[in-house]
């Protein structure tokens, strides 16, 4: 097992509630807080709650703001970040996040990249061939998934199929149920 190093300093890879919440368990452990924000959302509270609040994603649009990994991670060296958490959404489920903090000797506040790779092999492998093509086509752009009334319905589809994807009772083996509910996100 690595070892994980003491945390000082938690960067919230999300917005709004999200991120807020988690601010505030980590201002009771003690830790310094930074917040990303997006030029869209460079009024909102989450930005005001954090220590410290960086913008990020400058000339994307605000979903793509926070899914730019590469940005993230040069902000995190940047500024002397020991953790990132990505809340849930966004980054929560993306492998990219959890190899990127692993390479730069950031911790991922999350499962582990091989874990997170198991779960989208799950998700896609068990998704009909209709939901497969919307999910390569949305993570192509995801910014055209909610462009027109048919793509948001696809999408909408999409949603529900990997939530019975993700409610299956196979779990892997040595993981403990119980413990695999109360961490789920929603």
């Amino acid at each position: 097992m690595k070892k994980i190093k003491p945390i000082q300093k938690l960067l919230a890879a999300n917005r709004s509630e999200i991120a807020i919440r988690i601010f505030r368990a980590a201002n009771e452990l003690g830790l310094r807080t930074v917040a990303i924000y997006s030029q869209e959302d460079r009024l909102a509270l989450h930005r005001f709650k954090a220590d410290e609040a960086y913008q990020i994603g400058a000339g994307k649009g605000p979903v793509e703001a926070y899914l730019d990994v590469p940005g993230i991670i040069a902000l995190a060296k940047e500024k002397g970040v020991d953790a990132i958490h990505p809340g849930y959404g966004f980054l929560s489920e993306n492998p990219a996040l959890a190899r990127a903090c692993d390479k730069a000797g950031i911790t991922f506040i999350g499962p582990s990249p091989e874990l997170l790779d198991k779960l989208a092999e799950k998700n896609f492998l068990g998704a009909s061939p209709e939901v497969k093509a919307e999910l390569v086509q949305f993570f192509a752009d995801p910014s055209a998934a909610y462009a027109t009334k048919r793509r948001a319905k696809a999408w909408a589809k999409v949603q529900i199929q990997l939530q019975q994807l993700k409610s299956a009772p196979a779990m892997p083996a040595g993981v403990d149920s119980s413990q695999e509910a109360a961490t789920a996100t929603p």
